[in-house]
Parts: C-alpha cells; sequence; structure tokens
C-alpha cells in the first residue's frame, strides 16, 4: 500500500505541473534539456572563475572539482523542487525541469569520477580516505539506479509504488556526497574561519549550505505530510 503522505505529495506536485504545461505552450522534448544543460554551462563557468580569482590559476583538479560543484547544484536543486513547490508557488514553474536537473547533474558526477580515476591510483584510493570513498561510490551507484528507472519502460515494469520508494533513496546519495566532500575539504573550512586561508571561503562551502538547505527542506515536507489531515 503506498502511504498516503506519498500520495499527498506527488498529487501536489503532479497537480502543479500540469498547471505549468498548460499554462504555456508545450515545449519540444529537447528543449527542457537543452535549457538544463546551457544552466549548467553558465554554473560551470561561474564556479571556475571563482577558483580562477582563489587559486590564481586553473588546472585538471580544478576542473575535476567544479564537475563535482556542477553535479552537486543540478542534483541539489532536482531534489530540492519537491519541497520548494510543495510550500511556496515561486518555483512552480521549474517543477517540470526536475528530472532533466537530476540526470544532467549525474553526468557531470560521472565525469568528475572519470578525471578522479584518471588522475589517481585506484589503489590509493583504497587505502585512502575509507569514508570519503565509499560514500563517493554509494552515491554514484544510487544516482545510477535512479537514472535507469527514470525510463517509461522500467516505471511500468516497477510500478508507482517501487518507483516512488526507489527515489527516495535518491536522498540517501545525497546525503553520501555531502559526505564525500566533507571529508575532502572539510580542513579547507576550517582553515578559512580559522583566517588561516584566502580571502573567500572555499566554494564546496557554499555545497554545503547548498546541501543543508535540500536535506532541511526534505525533512520540513516528510513532517507536513504526516501532520496533514487525510483527504475525505
Amino acid at each position: 500500500m503506498i502511504p498516503l503522505r506519498t500520495i499527498h505529495e506527488e498529487a501536489h506536485l503532479e497537480a502543479k505541473a500540469q498547471v505549468q504545461l498548460s499554462a504555456h505552450p508545450p515545449a519540444p522534448p529537447t528543449r527542457l534539456w537543452w535549457d538544463i544543460f546551457l544552466y549548467s554551462i553558465i554554473l560551470f563557468v561561474v564556479s571556475s572563475l571563482y577558483y580562477v580569482v582563489v587559486d590564481g590559476g586553473y588546472s585538471i583538479q580544478t576542473l575535476n572539482r567544479v564537475s563535482a560543484d556542477v553535479s552537486i547544484i543540478l542534483i541539489g536543486l532536482s531534489m530540492g523542487l519537491s519541497g520548494l513547490c510543495y510550500f511556496w508557488n515561486f518555483a512552480d514553474k521549474y517543477i517540470i525541469y526536475r528530472k532533466e536537473l537530476g540526470v544532467i547533474g549525474f553526468a557531470y558526477a560521472l565525469f568528475h569520477s572519470g578525471i578522479t580515476l584518471a588522475r589517481v591510483p585506484l589503489e590509493t584510493l583504497l587505502t585512502g580516505d575509507a569514508l570519503s570513498f565509499w560514500s563517493a561510490v554509494g552515491a554514484i551507484i544510487i544516482y545510477t539506479i535512479m537514472v535507469l528507472i527514470t525510463n517509461t519502460a522500467l516505471f511500468s515494469l516497477l510500478g508507482g509504488h517501487r518507483w516512488r520508494i526507489l527515489m527516495r533513496w535518491g536522498y540517501i546519495g545525497f546525503i553520501l556526497s555531502i559526505i564525500h566532500f566533507t571529508r575532502k575539504d572539510g580542513d579547507m573550512w576550517i582553515a578559512w574561519f580559522l583566517g588561516h586561508s584566502t580571502l573567500f571561503p572555499p566554494f564546496s562551502l557554499f555545497m554545503l549550505l547548498l546541501g543543508v538547505g535540500v536535506i532541511v527542506l526534505r525533512i520540513a515536507l516528510f513532517i507536513a505530510l504526516i501532520r496533514k489531515p487525510p483527504t475525505p
């Protein structure tokens, strides 16, 4: 049986999505993908410029970090839209981009993983920070499953109930991503707070704020749905 709170959430978001689709001329399916791809390029450029200003240069390591940042932003926005659109109306017009944000964010995560594996021997990763490494592996596995089940045929095979349960695991993957870059950059954040680093905060600190915001918003949504009175 599908939990009542899940029914409330999906019905509410679906209604908002239908309103947005009916209020605007239907766009070609590829238009949504191009919109988010171009948006990701803007994020990529902004993040890159930030690192250039802070570090005074650009390297393959910078490219790797920027890819990770863009991935976190896109996936975080994809997950955060559920809560934003449930509580407020200002983000309703973006609800139709949830899938595209998540999938393109996953593509950047794969790019980041590929660069890491190309630069760092697997033995070094395995013998290094175990929590950082395995949290990254766990996140990629969960994101891969989420992307695969966006396929219409798999949705029909799984059924709505199982599909929604699997999609909720995306938040576990997102938490694992936060753990991963926290382990990587935690020392830099402490150095900045103590004044032993650059004038500007590490860009990943903004990613932490975004990540915490997404998780807090999801918890708030969960509580709101539990408290929601049954529909007559």
